[in-house]
């Protein structure tokens, strides 16, 4: 039997992913780790608490991981920049498909309880934890995977703080804290290697996923994506389970052929073919030096909150 922990499982990529795992692997077993107890386990991935009692859950259960899903985000919505949204659609439709034709106009700013920064918190502390708490059950599978969920346009519109990497104060916080994913999963590759474990980065696309809780109509959006794909645009997948295919293809491969530096994009065309695209990432010396900041970075913040939580259970 093979084991795969998906996070923000109950939402469209994340069941998406889901899905496509259960139709393509015959003896799975899956952990959907998302913040709805309807849903699914209960872990809030800005609440580091909240991580590392799920974290003892599993272990308490399990002793190997095959796949490390993360995907969960968070876009906290400020409002909502209609009429520049709708000209740049029908002026522009490949600018909004790259990076979202600045509709959305993002919250900044906002903190955790924990005093740690929203969106850095969930999109990227978060799953963070997630890795080094579980590279031993990965290791112990012999190949385990993890396979982080980012977008092509976070290193064309990050901005962030070099020596404070969770103020995301630029205008797309969401996407500035997908960038520090791949940063992340770059940098602490060559260690989880020698450990026979692989980090690869993957996009989804454009898709219906409600992430703007409901800021935006959906019809709006649904009618938006369909014209960009009309126009041709690059990955206006629309649905999560479209959306999921670069992260199964992922799944599916034998880790030894696949880049690490590079991003395994989903894409489809207007009839509905879909297929997998593989698109260089950003990464030069500045970057590298950023990188191996923000996991030394990472690993003190990692160790401060993992002796709290311990103190505290």
């Amino acid at each position: 039997m093979q084991l795969a922990l998906i996070t923000g499982a109950n939402g469209s990529v994340g069941k998406g992913i889901c899905q496509q795992l259960l139709e393509t692997f015959s003896d799975i077993h899956l952990i959907l780790a998302c913040r709805s107890l309807k849903n699914a386990e209960l872990c809030d991935l800005s609440d580091t608490n909240s991580v590392f009692n799920m974290v003892q859950k599993v272990k308490e259960r399990f002793v190997v991981l095959d796949y490390l899903f993360l995907n969960a985000g968070i876009m906290p919505v400020d409002r909502i920049d209609l009429a520049h949204g709708v000209t740049k659609l029908l002026t522009d439709p490949g600018y909004v498909a790259r990076t979202g034709g600045d509709i959305i106009v993002q919250e900044v700013g906002k903190q955790t309880p924990q005093g740690l920064g929203q969106v850095f918190a969930a999109n990227v502390f978060g799953h963070y934890i997630l890795v080094k708490e579980f590279t031993d059950l990965l290791s112990a599978s012999g190949a385990g995977k993890v396979i982080w969920c980012s977008s092509t346009t976070a290193s064309e519109t990050a901005f962030f703080d070099p020596e404070d990497f969770q103020c995301l104060h630029g205008p797309k916080p969401y996407e500035s804290s997908k960038r520090l994913c791949e940063l992340i999963s770059i940098g602490v590759n060559a260690e989880l290697r020698e450990r026979n474990v692989y980090s690869f980065i993957t996009s989804p696309g454009n898709v219906l996923s409600g992430i703007t809780k409901g800021a935006v109509g959906e019809f709006l959006i649904l009618f938006a994506l369909i014209l960009m794909r009309i126009f041709f645009c690059s990955g206006i997948n629309i649905t999560g389970y479209n959306a999921a295919t670069s992260a199964l293809w992922v799944a599916k491969s034998e880790p030894e052929k696949i880049n690490p530096n590079l991003m395994y994009h989903s894409e489809i065309n207007i009839l509905a073919q879909r297929w997998v695209r593989s698109i260089e990432l950003k990464y030069d010396e500045k970057d590298d030096i950023m990188s191996k900041k923000l996991v030394r970075k990472l690993n003190l913040l990692y160790g401060k909150y993992k002796q709290e939580w311990t103190n505290h259970k």
